[in-house]
């Protein structure tokens, strides 16, 4: 490749990027001003939730905003890297309902932000499956590729009284789905989708992601547009969970579902009988 040829390439990536940013600029800024009420501070959070697991929540992440009752936070070392996102809150769909909308491949693409293809690599069980994911970024930006592995377990560890449903993903590598020259693969570190059943037709949520989508992008714009991504998928999996109500939900989710509603009842359970039998020994 001459010389020429190498500045001429250089140039026109150079100019698709920025021209990429001003596509992306306005709706970053919009958002980037929302204003941070006092009362949406972190700790509020655990206060309105109350689980152990979000008593210290701001001591690594910052609050950005609330949209929508959805409290959004941000971590990492500012633009040098790519931050880590999160949505905390409540979607007013059943859980069966949002688990099923979770657990589809094919037609996520209806509601998943900017994804457009998404396929079965390898499914090792109901709740443990590798798929592989394709994300639109607008023209001049190349879109992103990525392998994902999920795994969905009943989790103990994030409070005394209620377990949770978690849904731990990540990027991996697979033999049949090298890097394509007509994209760009990026990266999932680490993702946690944390779910409890709050009732019939409400069910919490927490979904945390930290994406490098790699490439020329700058990160500050990578940051400013990523922000609000765990919102726009949150919302997006409400509309979806609404739309595809589920008479009869998968064996797996009921079995779950129940594990996790079964360690609260036990609780409450235990808590009456310790407080009966202390109401006994103290008339004797």
């Amino acid at each position: 490749m001459s010389f020429i040829t190498r500045t001429t390439t250089t140039i026109l990536n150079t100019s698709k990027i920025l021209l990429w940013m001003l596509v992306c600029l306005t709706t970053a800024i919009t958002f980037a001003s929302t204003p941070a009420s006092t009362n949406n501070a972190a700790d509020d959070v655990y206060e309105r939730f109350n689980y152990d697991y979000l008593k210290n929540i701001s001591d690594n992440w910052k609050f950005i905003a609330t949209k929508d009752g959805i409290h959004l936070f941000e971590k990492g070392d500012g633009d040098e890297s790519p931050m880590a996102f999160r949505g905390i809150g409540i979607l007013n769909a059943p859980i069966y309902a949002v688990l099923h909308a979770l657990r589809e491949v094919e037609s996520s693409y209806l509601w998943t932000p900017n994804l457009i293809q998404k396929k079965m690599v390898k499914e090792n069980n109901y709740l443990d499956a590798i798929t592989y994911n394709v994300n639109h970024l607008p023209w001049p930006a190349t879109d992103r590729d990525s392998l994902l592995h999920s795994v969905l377990k009943v989790d103990n560890s994030l409070d005394k009284k209620n377990k949770f449903i978690n849904v731990l993903t990540k990027s991996v590598l697979h033999s049949d789905y090298p890097e394509l020259k007509d994209k760009v693969r990026g990266v999932l570190h680490s993702s946690n989708f944390i779910l409890r059943q709050l009732g019939p037709n409400t069910t919490y949520v927490d979904l945390d992601a930290h994406f490098d989508p790699r490439g020329l992008i700058p990160k500050w714009l990578v940051n400013y547009v990523q922000r609000d991504w765990p919102y726009k998928f949150l919302k997006g999996l409400e509309k979806r969970a609404l739309e595809n109500p589920i008479p009869s939900p998968h064996p797996e989710f009921v079995r779950t579902v129940n594990e996790t509603n079964q360690h609260q009842q036990d609780l409450i359970s235990n808590t009456a009988s310790t407080a009966s039998t202390t109401s006994t020994t103290s008339k004797n």
